[in-house]
């Protein structure tokens, strides 16, 4: 039952419904982290394997930023997401809210980092930009 006499809820109120709770849980909090990591690792492999089979000679200069990009894109997912997903699911394998403590609000709140630090991971990638940025540096 929705109360419409209020504003807003503490919470998403299809969180109501099992599940469709159970959905947005897997969905969009336990499924994101590996997929993003496995595809980016996909990736890499996909482009070595295919340079060995137009059997040319792969350049690691040129691989290289990309695989730079892939792994930090990667690293930042696992090391700020990860240990929000790996309570989300133990949630929903049955693991009582009482058992995580603190650590569940230091995880809620490393979750939200991806999406600050994730325009600083792409433009750090890019050299031109790195060059106006150290130039900055040496300026101040």
């Amino acid at each position: 039952m929705h109360a419409f006499t209020q504003d807003w809820c503490s919470y998403p109120c299809y969180y109501n419904y099992a599940s469709l709770a159970l959905y947005d849980t897997i969905v969009n909090s336990i499924l994101p982290t590996p997929i993003i990591v496995f595809m980016n690792i996909g990736l890499i492999i996909r482009v070595i394997k295919q340079k060995q089979t137009l059997h040319r000679r792969l350049q690691w200069r040129k691989c290289r930023r990309m695989i730079v990009q892939l792994l930090s894109i990667s690293v930042l997912f696992l090391f700020f997401n990860l240990p929000m997903t790996v309570l989300v699911l133990a949630q929903v394998c049955g693991l009582e809210a009482d058992v995580i403590g603190q650590f569940g609000s230091y995880a809620y709140y490393l979750y939200h980092f991806v999406s600050l630090l994730m325009p600083f991971v792409c433009l750090t990638s890019l050299p031109e930009i790195r060059k106006k940025i150290k130039r900055l540096w040496v300026l101040s």
